[in-house]
């Protein structure tokens, strides 16, 4: 199927029906590289056949790099157009308060599974393809805490590997997202295999795909997912990082780096707590969109007790009817990797 660059609207008006689509189905990561021709769109609710490798490219196992990508940075300085822009920091939050600029983190060394690869990593304590939940209902494994909601289910017409994933559907809020009980854990690698159905013309201003928090509930939290063209991100639209619970209010990390409909990415997210600190960073594909960054001023409720992860598909300012796939999720203490 086309790959086409994904720009997001900024319409923030709720409702809409979710839009059809036909996202990469996959048993690896994304093939031969080159420019791939259109794939005949299935019927309505099923995706379209894996396109086929497109000519002059070279061939190699992987997604494209995700170089080249120029973007200047809300806080941050202008990215390079050779090299994944720098990240900023600071900017206005969507409910208008003053985000503060924090200081640069140094820049995370990168998941390469060498230690940890897939479920038999070391350090492994959460893992879920979905192949063994129900279709067509919410996820119902131990791993995740349970909840009646329609908009998050596992697809069986859609996957990374095996035949199953999680989709996130339209949801404003996080009340929906598959969640996972962590409370154990300061200091957690997490992988997801994320794809991006086709954008509708109702996205909102932000997109999370994972998220951390101290609540199952709404903020205090960690939002990792989209901003596009507002207030915030308007110089660098893309991955982002939201945090809330810190002095001063919500800060944004604009990454400038944008991801394509239709396609699976590797996302690894790296996450630390402790008295009165948090840190992160960011990773698509095993390159580093969002260095590594901490907070030093977190509110109480980050330091210790509850913590949990939620995955899937939320929307702050806006109730886009775009979905979110998931799969080879894993949960572990040290670094993941993007293999299976």
């Amino acid at each position: 199927m086309a790959l086409g660059l994904l720009s997001l609207a900024l319409g923030c008006s709720a409702g809409g029906d979710e839009a059809s689509s036909t996202p990469f189905n996959s048993t690896q990561p994304n093939g031969s590289a080159g420019s791939s021709p259109s794939a005949t769109a299935g019927a309505s609710g099923s995706p379209a056949p894996s396109p086929a490798a497109g000519s002059g490219g070279a061939s190699g196992e992987g997604n494209p790099p995700l170089g080249g990508l120029a973007g200047q940075n809300a806080g941050g300085s202008a990215g390079s157009g050779s090299a994944l822009p720098t990240a900023g920091t600071g900017g206005v939050d969507a409910e208008g308060s003053a985000g503060t600029t924090g200081s640069a983190g140094t820049t995370g060394s990168a998941g390469t599974g060498s230690v940890g690869s897939g479920c038999a990593g070391s350090g492994v304590f959460l893992c879920d393809d979905f192949e063994t939940a129900t279709a067509g209902v919410f996820p119902n494994g131990p791993e995740w805490l349970p909840n009646q909601c329609t908009s998050h289910n596992v697809d069986a017409s859609v996957a990374h590997t095996g035949t199953q994933s999680l989709r996130g559907g339209a949801e404003a809020y996080p009340a929906c997202m598959a969640r996972a009980d962590i409370s154990d854990q300061t200091d957690v690698y997490a992988r997801s295999w994320i794809a991006l159905g086709d954008v509708s013309s109702n996205s909102g201003h932000e997109i999370g795909f994972l998220e951390f928090g101290p609540t199952d509930a709404d903020n205090p939290e960690l939002r990792v997912g989209l901003r596009n063209n507002d207030s915030v991100c308007i110089a660098a639209p893309g991955v982002e990082v939201t945090v809330d619970g810190v002095a001063g209010g919500e800060r944004t990390t604009c990454s400038g780096v944008a991801l394509e409909a239709n396609r699976w990415y590797c996302l690894e997210v790296h996450f630390s707590r402790g008295p009165g600190r948090i840190a992160f960073s960011v990773q698509i594909d095993g390159q580093s969109v969002v260095p590594n960054t901490e907070y030093g001023d977190a509110m109480p409720a980050w330091s210790d007790g509850p913590l949990f992860l939620k995955l899937g598909r939320s929307s702050y300012g806006g109730n886009g009817v775009w979905p979110v796939w998931h799969d080879d999720v894993v949960l572990s203490t040290q670094p993941v990797g993007c293999a299976p």
